[in-house]
């Protein structure tokens, strides 16, 4: 009778049946460390509770920053001598750097790891937030307040995701949906932060608080638990993974296109609702006050708070929820884009801004979820890299379309109908992937029940947890 095989619960979900076989041998003549999983207590301990409040505070400020930019558009307008679509591209380059970010920081991750990954990210945040408030030049603006914090906020995020997926096994999903708060948590309190210190110090002035609130990013990262498995082989192992998917990849592969082309058009969407819902309440309400559009801003952020409990717990409850909830919350994000033109009244308008932060906030925290269901932890930094560039070439290219549109059609109303059409085409590339769950769930858990087992195991991915 062969000897049951304890399997880690970090071991990743390889669709390479002969790697996944290799590093179960591995694991089964090895005698676990110190902090395995399977050698230590499974009760919450000081070290996790700690990673996810450092992950919270690394969401807080690019989830932040990113749907907070309509609140200072509406101050940078003033600027002498630029247009309403020149200055749309600072938030359109915020928004598209975190795409660009995340597949630079898969690769940092994998040569440096994920605590100096995140350390650089929150770096290059704060100096390019402080130096915006010192430059007159448009295009130096474009760098400073659009490249640099987009990737610094990029590169913090991603280390924070990798980081807690690699430490966590079953309970997973919750961390996620924990870590995920720290998003929805800036979203509601930065557009308040922005109008307080717009008001009182304009835009330069707010701009050096912000970046002096934005270096907390950096001790934050010191919280994240050091990569010190990763020798010189094991990063050039891992690289080679990422450059050369195995076969079960390559038979994927389509379908994991029409994952990338959906964040693509979903991207271009992202933030419009967030950046021009201040211009449309000054439209349909002419004497709504700053303060009350900062609030309209803040509810996406409320309702996004409540939206990642909700779906990070929804998630949990069977096998195919993680999928599920992700394309039915990006369909409801359509929906709320198109209900904007018939809100006429302040409350419609506070209304549907919460339902839209609640559907936006169960999307965004999903996203990693799906990604490790289907690709694995292992390789999560790559997938997910690639992911959110593609969002990201989406949200660069979305307000200048949008406002584009406006001007050939001098309708805004079309920013949001545009939105929606992006959602719901998002939505529908997303349907084929389903066929993608039944792959990994009837190949690779069936191989793995074939063994009996003790402890954790990758089975928390593969099963919903």
């Amino acid at each position: 009778m062969t000897k049951p095989v304890v399997i880690d619960s970090r071991i990743p979900m390889y669709p390479s049946l002969t790697a996944r076989l290799g590093m179960l041998r591995r694991q089964s003549t090895a005698c676990p460390p110190k902090d395995h999983p399977t050698s230590r207590s499974p009760s919450l301990t000081i070290r996790d509770v700690g990673l996810v409040f450092a992950g919270f505070v690394l969401h807080l400020f690019p989830q932040g920053l990113g749907n907070s930019y309509g609140v200072v558009y509406t101050h940078l307008k003033d600027m002498e001598g630029f247009s309403d679509y020149q200055m749309s591209w600072i938030g359109s380059l915020m928004a598209g750097m975190l795409g660009v970010g995340a597949i630079l920081g898969s690769y940092l991750i994998e040569g440096v790891g994920w605590r100096l990954t995140s350390i650089v990210g929150g770096l290059v945040l704060t100096l390019g937030m402080v130096l915006s408030a010192m430059v007159t030049n448009l295009y130096l603006l474009y760098l400073c307040l659009g490249v640099m914090p987009g990737i610094g906020a990029a590169l913090c995020q991603l280390a924070a995701i990798v980081c807690i997926s690699h430490h966590f096994g079953k309970g997973l999903p919750l961390a996620l949906c924990f870590m995920a708060t720290g998003g929805a948590i800036g979203m509601l309190t930065f557009p308040l932060v922005w109008s307080l210190v717009l008001d009182n110090f304009g835009w330069r002035g707010a701009l050096l608080m912000i970046g002096a609130i934005s270096l907390n990013s950096v001790w934050c990262s010191l919280l994240l638990q050091p990569d010190h498995s990763k020798g010189k082989k094991d990063v050039l192992a891992s690289r080679k993974s990422c450059c050369f998917p195995d076969r079960a990849m390559f038979k994927q592969r389509p379908l994991f296109i029409l994952f990338l082309l959906s964040a693509m058009f979903s991207g271009v969407s992202l933030f419009i609702y967030g950046s021009y819902i201040p211009e449309q309440a000054v439209a349909a309400l002419p004497d709504v006050t700053s303060t009350e559009i900062a609030l309209l801003v803040s509810a996406i952020g409320g309702g996004s708070f409540f939206g990642r409990i909700l779906f990070g717990s929804l998630s949990m409850t069977s096998p195919r929820a993680p999928l599920i909830l992700f394309t039915t919350a990006l369909g409801l994000c359509g929906v709320s884009d198109i209900f904007v033109p018939i809100c006429r009244s302040y409350v419609s308008l506070m209304f549907n801004s919460t339902l839209h932060g609640l559907f936006l906030g169960g999307w965004t925290t999903i996203i990693s979820l799906v990604t490790v269901t289907l690709y694995g932890a292992e390789k999560l930094s790559f997938f997910l890299g690639l992911i959110f560039l593609f969002q990201g070439l989406g949200c660069v290219a979305g307000p200048p379309l949008a406002n584009m549109l406006v001007q050939m059609t001098m309708n805004t109303e079309m920013l949001f109908y545009f939105a929606g059409c992006g959602f719901f085409l998002g939505v529908l590339l997303m349907l084929p992937l389903f066929t993608v769950k039944a792959y990994a769930r009837n190949s690779m858990t069936k191989d793995i029940k074939e063994r009996e087992t003790t402890g954790q195991t990758n089975l928390a991915y593969v099963e919903g947890g």
